[in-house]
């Protein structure tokens, strides 16, 4: 059975951190018996947790965890995330 890696890109542009991510992922599938997936925000609607704890309560769903935003694009992240066994997450740094 393959181990399945999911590589998140944290960069809101296609640039730096986007590339060395795919450089790892591509190594990672070097290794036998490992499948990569890459996973980027750009374009994507990521609200933030407030720390209501509403996913916690009746309101929240398996299809909409999260009541306060609704099914945004975390929602699509968090099923990815449940279902690989690693994950490489690449996030800029724009001061050094």
């Amino acid at each position: 059975m393959k181990a399945k890696v999911l590589g998140i890109c944290g960069s809101p542009r296609h640039g730096n951190t986007e590339y060395a991510l795919k450089v790892a992922l591509a190594a990672a599938e070097e290794v036998k018996d490992i499948e990569t997936e890459f996973y980027t925000i750009v374009g994507k609607t990521l609200n933030p947790c407030m720390g209501d704890f509403k996913c916690g309560t009746d309101e929240a769903t398996p299809e909409v965890p999260c009541p306060r935003w609704g099914n945004d694009d975390i929602t699509e992240l968090a099923r990815k995330i449940e279902k690989v066994d690693g994950i490489i997450v690449g996030t800029p740094v724009y001061i050094g």
